[in-house]
């Protein structure tokens, strides 16, 4: 993985150019920016500005926040007219955020660095407010016709009516035009919706690929998102609830990563082995509001195999590419170019700089870091389906124990040093069948133990194999490795619990680690909160600030200067 082209703010989407010039000033791919801005890159990785100022954003958007998650979103290349189109919400005169698409015409063939002319498709959207995050996504160019998802404009029953452009893929000529063998299509007039509908019921379609002639999206949900081919006219059925989003699927992702720009790879040829071939790539976002990894779902890139004669997905989503760091990330576009596949990150790197990223096949070069060995804790748990039985501070299930540290450590305190847990152990020790035999060590060693350093020792056993000292144990043998095992233990239950900062956070450190049994912590903890916070008011009533000369302020609000 290197990178190709650097010099954006905040990116979302990628296009290549088909049959790209000769020459090292022709255009190569087309990058959005969501503030607005149109960059294109050059067969010499120059990158130019190609469009700007025509975008109208809502005041305050701005990321990482949620209400930043609205703009420029979606670029789709036709090579033989010369035609660069862009989707986007804008707010209009009146400041209502609507959809949007502008079509720049540039030289045809292999296109240009600038345009000569644009024209926008504004009246198709004239009547359906659109909404941050719920706005207009990708388009496709495909048989001279224009293909464009729209999400559903934070009105989920909009998608069900087929009189409204709101959650469908719409179909148009390259003019913006009402094309007549749509399923919907009444008569030539623009501002009539149903002259658009190609399909309906969906939410937010942000991924949309046409293959073949066949139209794939990837759908997000509230918490649950899909992926799914679509016939004209067809109903994808989502009516606002998670439960509509698996009725129509090839295939479904939960919890929601959040599915964003895709690409098919037909053959590898060239980019990837074989064992690619005829598979979807599919950019993932996960909650880019939010640092680091989350448990709603990797941010990266998943891939699967689908069989185009059956119409089925052949093979499970697996993790082609997964962000690794603590910072704000997520992959927003992506797209096959000639040498390999293209990802565009739409936050900066450490270094400050955003670049599109490009991934090529080379044995001899490995990556230092594979996606097979996460480290991240949280990553395992959701990519392990931990979160459906167990929660982790007041998230996900309740069918088992909650994982919460304090309480964890608590419960099992209790348990390994009770009588009840030593009885059974000499029961379980009877047992001749695996895979008790091969873990009675691990028991004596548990048995042996005290304190913290016997509970790691159960908790590493018990995420090796659960029955290991219980022959009724619910939970299943994820069959983790022993760097997995080891990587939640940690995290459960760390060797040396983290230390709360200060004066009262030593109090409370202190307080908690003495007390013999830590159902009577919080009677303790209470306390010294309590003395500590009473404490800290006297000081703050005794000791009041003074101005620069030593005075005390004359007015509370002085600022310093």
């Amino acid at each position: 993985m290197a990178r190709d082209s650097r010099g954006y703010e905040f990116p979302t989407a990628i296009a290549f150019v088909p049959h790209p010039g000769r020459g090292p000033g022709d255009p190569l791919y087309f990058v959005t920016e969501i503030k607005g801005r149109i960059k294109v890159v050059t067969n010499d990785r120059s990158v130019h500005l190609f469009a700007k100022n025509f975008v109208r954003r809502p005041p305050g958007s701005e990321l990482p926040s949620e209400s930043g998650e609205v703009g420029l979103a979606g670029i789709c290349l036709d090579p033989a007219h010369g035609y660069v189109f862009a989707t986007f919400a804008f707010v209009d005169s009146n400041g209502v955020t609507r959809n949007n698409i502008v079509r720049f015409e540039t030289r045809p063939g292999s296109l240009a660095t600038t345009p000569t002319r644009q024209r926008e498709f504004s009246e198709i959207f004239r009547r359906a407010r659109s909404a941050v995050s719920h706005q207009i996504g990708p388009c496709q160019v495909h048989d001279g016709l224009l293909y464009v998802s729209v999400g559903d404009g934070a009105q989920p029953f909009e998608g069900q009516n087929p009189g409204s452009v709101l959650g469908k893929v719409l179909r148009m000529t390259l003019d913006g035009k009402p094309v007549r063998s749509n399923p919907f299509y009444v008569d030539t007039a623009v501002a009539n919706a149903r002259n658009f509908v190609w399909a309906y019921g969906l939410r937010n379609p942000f991924s949309l690929k046409v293959v073949e002639g066949r139209v794939f999206v990837a759908d997000n949900g509230p918490a649950v998102d899909r992926f799914t081919e679509l016939e004209p006219r067809e109903n994808a059925l989502y009516d606002g609830s998670d439960w509509s989003m698996g009725t129509h699927a090839a295939a479904v992702f939960v919890p929601s990563p959040a599915p964003v720009q895709m690409d098919y790879d037909a053959d590898a040829a060239g980019a990837f082995p074989q064992t690619y071939a005829r598979h979807f790539f599919l950019a993932t976002a996960g909650l880019p509001a939010t640092r680091g990894v989350n448990r709603r779902g990797a941010k990266g890139v998943v891939t699967f195999e689908y069989g185009f004669p059956e119409h089925k997905v052949r093979s499970v989503a697996r993790s082609f590419l997964r962000y690794r760091g603590s910072g704000y990330q997520s992959v927003v576009g992506l797209a096959f170019g000639p040498d390999g596949l293209y990802v565009v990150p739409l936050f900066p790197s450490v270094d400050g700089s955003s670049a599109v990223l490009k991934i090529s096949y080379d044995p001899a070069h490995q990556h230092p870091y594979l996606v097979a060995d996460n480290e991240n804790p949280l990553a395992l748990f959701g990519e392990k389906g931990c979160f459906s039985c167990h929660s982790l501070y007041n998230q996900g299930g309740s069918v088992g124990p909650t994982l919460d540290r304090e309480a964890l450590l608590a419960r099992l305190q209790v348990r390994l040093q009770s009588p009840e847990y030593r009885a059974s152990l000499d029961t379980v020790n009877r047992r001749q069948d695996e895979p008790f035999p091969r873990y009675r060590a691990a028991r004596d060693s548990v048995a042996r133990g005290t304190g913290l350093a016997q509970v790691r020792k159960w908790v590493r056993y018990r995420l090796e194999e659960p029955r290991f000292d219980n022959p009724s144990a619910q939970m299943p043998n994820l069959r983790l490795s022993a760097q997995e095992a080891t990587i939640l233990t940690d995290f459960l239950v760390p060797e040396v619990p983290p230390r709360l900062g200060g004066y009262v956070g030593r109090l409370l450190t202190a307080v908690r680690d003495s007390l013999p049994s830590p159902r009577y912590r919080h009677v303790a903890l209470a306390f010294v909160v309590g003395f500590a916070l009473s404490w800290v008011l006297q000081t703050l009533r005794t000791r009041r600030p003074r101005g620069w000369d030593g005075r005390r302020p004359t007015t509370p609000n002085t600022p310093a200067t």
